[in-house]
């Protein structure tokens, strides 16, 4: 792993319950959702964590937590790498539903699924829910993956991501904490929007057809300079709300598939396509599995 996901987690982040008036930041970093929490958890005994809603954790649990809330979203091959890194600093007992203890033992796919699921049983209680989804990322055959459909491509060819995801009404809003400005996030807006047609696109493409096409984008990023609009395209990549694929070209990335599906669907319904068209770029969003 890289040195942004080797890091050492420690267990003082912990799940809280989310407001119904604003979705909750479910995840670390810039992020095109809003954010609100309370319910603070207290602490429990046998080495857990009790939250004022009941939600009982041990300290192997609330560490994945933190590892979702510090990366966003990761690959499958980061997670387990994650994991099997601080395994070993817990006790058999608070590992469970993970059995692969041994050291060098790699967590295996059913023993994800079955940590998912447990979690997921009580991080729903505070609007949180661990998902899954398969991205396609070979653009011989599309630029994006089409997962389920008759023309899939081999799993050799898939990337898997897991993410932790408010289960509050996705929109997209101003980034937590104002880390990035109003201006960044009709940027990534408008740069999705044009995605969700056109698959892939080139800075020089986002330059042009997103900005120097659009009267209201043109007029806010007029006094923006093109690099410091590429320097927020690289942190939109960075945190995986976009993306690049295998020819570079910017793609919608899987946090944002992950966490904004519904915005994605209403942006394709007011895509000013066909109907035929609207089912057609619906039936290609990723397919998101959940535990």
């Amino acid at each position: 792993m890289d040195e942004r996901k080797s890091k050492r987690y420690k267990t003082n982040s912990e799940p809280k319950a989310t407001s119904s008036s604003t979705p909750a930041n479910s995840s670390g970093g810039s992020n095109p959702t809003g954010s609100s929490s309370s319910s603070a958890p207290r602490s429990g005994s046998g080495g857990g964590t009790t939250t004022s809603r009941g939600i009982k954790f041990t300290n192997f649990h609330k560490a994945i937590f933190q590892i979702f809330s510090s990366l966003g979203c990761l690959l499958d091959s980061e997670l387990k790498a994650a994991v099997n890194n601080i395994k070993g600093d817990f006790e058999p007992q608070e590992l469970v539903p993970i059995t692969s203890i041994a050291p060098g033992a790699i967590v295996t796919d059913a023993e994800l699924r079955s940590l998912f699921s447990l979690m997921n049983s009580e991080l729903r209680k505070l609007h949180f829910e661990i998902k899954t989804i398969a991205i396609r990322k070979n653009s011989r055959k599309s630029d994006q993956g089409l997962v389920g459909s008759s023309s899939s491509a081999p799993m050799d060819e898939l990337a898997i991501y897991h993410g932790l995801v408010n289960t509050f009404d996705d929109k997209v809003a101003e980034l937590e904490g104002n880390k990035m400005t109003a201006k960044d996030t009709a940027l990534f807006k408008a740069v999705v929007e044009r995605l969700i047609v056109m698959k892939k696109l080139s800075t020089k493409d986002i330059h042009i057809d997103v900005i120097e096409k659009n009267e209201e984008m043109k007029k806010l990023f007029l006094k923006v300079s093109q690099s410091a609009i590429e320097e927020v395209l690289e942190r939109l990549i960075e945190e995986r709300w976009l993306d690049r694929n295998d020819k570079k070209y910017i793609v919608i990335g899987a946090r944002t598939y992950l966490e904004l599906k519904s915005v994605l669907e209403t942006m394709i319904e007011n895509a000013n396509e066909d109907e035929g068209v609207v089912a057609a770029l619906k039936s290609e969003l990723p397919q998101v599995l959940i535990y």
